[in-house]
């Protein structure tokens, strides 16, 4: 690593304090999803899951294909006025309501094409959704715009902890999928009425920078419309060859898979956005933070996808219950999936700030074409997992590419690349062997078993690229910046 003038190391720093703000809001919001989802999951049968899975599929796919990501806009212009606040708001009141009367109109042709006539019931209370989340006070991008993250923290928190509360009270009153349609607009309006409490930006209707917003967001839409289609695709291809249930197991099956990667780096977003915004000024600077990300990226990657991959016959008994363990198989792959997501989550905030949307577009739509076409040819004739097997190979396919692309954007050399992976990816094969030679010797208690495969697990690895690292002779990279960052904390700590 070059070294770095005191201004960036600075950022660097706000930079990774915000990061770690996010992971811990989205760990503890997360926390409380999965207590829900795992009462939830006793108090609703998977058919009751599969309902809502086909409703929300074309409602949020529909969502990511108008979604101006105004936020997005506003992180990423260095001084936006008062007037830009309010014209991202604007936009955001007018894309609900637009997607609340195409939700309403497709209803039929939805129905008709999951084959099951509730769907029209679920759209019609979700149709809400969008319409009230859309004023929500613009005034809460402020917050990570301006690096306030532990206000940010507060308020993602309340929102979450607000909106769990009420989805159970509901599934405990209803019984059954009227209780999942009905949280969605109930904690629309939670959200509405925290963000002009936790923020004193009140907005007001403006069409000044609706052009220059446009211009942002065109390819933004085609971005996120296709990344829905890469992570979601799958699930778009069960919806129309399976009954409700299978979908019901698939789609929880691929939440819970993709839980743990999802909650790192998604937050990671949060923050990665505005501090790469601040590097723009330097190249090498922005290279060597990008750098960083990606070395630390790897670290979590390895460990989490391929420990999970290695610990899924427990961990489903355990947290889904028996209903639930015809997707263990599935659950493995879609791991392995979720550890390549990841890492595109973690590069897309960087393809944002060298201004390569268009790029991004491009490459999500032909992941997202190849994983529905894929997707439908295998789940014509095959199960589930092998449906899952092919979205880990596409997606594993697509993030390769994306990476070597950045590099070579960046003028990153293809050694400097490969010296971040190789000690990751060694220690997780070893972590492999290991436990697949250990598991279930200890005891044959699944809850008991798996605590004891992810102690095992998480020993093997942290040693095993621990005596890697020493042998090389402890080089610059995610390692040394780890230590060197837990030390910080340790230190603020005393």
């Amino acid at each position: 690593m070059t070294n770095s003038k005191p201004g960036f190391d600075l950022l660097r720093n706000q930079m990774a304090k915000g990061a770690l703000w996010m992971v811990i809001m989205r760990w503890f919001m997360r926390s409380l999803g999965l207590i829900s989802t795992l009462v939830l999951v006793r108090l609703l049968d998977p058919e009751d899951f599969g309902l809502m899975a086909m409703a929300y599929l074309f409602v949020t796919f529909i969502t990511n294909v108008v979604d101006f990501s105004v936020d997005q806009a506003i992180l990423r212009e260095t001084n936006p006025d008062r007037d830009f606040y309010n014209s991202a708001w604007t936009i955001q009141i007018l894309i609900g309501a637009g997607l609340a009367v195409v939700t309403l109109v497709m209803m039929p042709a939805v129905a008709s094409y999951f084959q099951d006539d509730r769907v029209i019931n679920v759209l019609a209370i979700i149709a809400l959704q969008p319409v009230i989340l859309g004023f929500e006070n613009i005034g809460v991008v402020k917050f990570r715009k301006d690096m306030q993250f532990n206000r940010e923290f507060k308020y993602w928190t309340y929102r979450k902890g607000l909106g769990v509360i009420l989805t159970i009270t509901l599934a405990l009153i209803f019984r059954d999928y009227h209780a999942l349609a009905i949280a969605g607009p109930a904690t629309s309006l939670v959200a509405v009425i925290l963000s002009y409490t936790m923020s004193d930006y009140r907005p007001r209707f403006s069409s000044r920078y609706v052009k220059k917003l446009w211009s942002f967001s065109r390819w933004m839409m085609l971005t996120n419309g296709s990344l829905f289609g890469a992570q979601r695709g799958d699930a778009i291809a069960m919806g129309r060859l399976g009954a409700a249930d299978a979908l019901g197991i698939y789609s929880v099956i691929s939440t819970v898979s993709f839980m743990p990667i999802q909650e790192i780096f998604e937050p990671l977003n949060r923050a990665l956005l505005p501090g790469y915004a601040r590097f723009k000024s330097s190249k090498a600077e922005l290279q060597n933070v990008f750098l960083e990300v990606l070395g630390l990226a790897f670290l979590a990657v390895f460990a989490i996808g391929t420990g999970l991959y290695c610990i899924s016959s427990d961990l489903v008994l355990v947290l889904l219950g028996s209903k639930w363990v015809d997707g263990v198989d599935t659950f493995a792959w879609l791991a392995l999936a979720g550890a390549c997501m990841g890492l595109i989550f973690v590069m897309q905030d960087m393809y944002t700030t060298l201004h390569r949307e268009k790029d991004a577009s491009l490459i999500h739509f032909a992941h997202a074409t190849t994983l529905l076409v894929g997707a439908f040819i295998v789940g014509s004739f095959l199960s589930p997992k092998f449906i899952a097997e092919v979205r880990f190979v596409i997606a594993f396919i697509f993030t390769v590419f994306m990476v070597a692309y950045l590099l070579i954007r960046l003028d990153v050399s293809p050694t400097r690349g490969l010296r971040l992976i190789w000690r990751p990816m060694i220690a997780s094969i070893v972590m492999i062997f290991v436990l697949g030679r250990c598991h279930g010797a200890l005891t044959g208690v699944p809850a008991i078993s798996l605590i004891c495969d992810i102690l095992l697990g998480a020993t093997t690895y942290i040693v095993s690229l621990a005596i890697l690292w020493l042998a090389v002779g402890r080089p610059g990279g995610p390692e040394s910046i780890l230590i060197a960052r837990l030390k910080i904390l340790a230190v603020e700590r005393d």
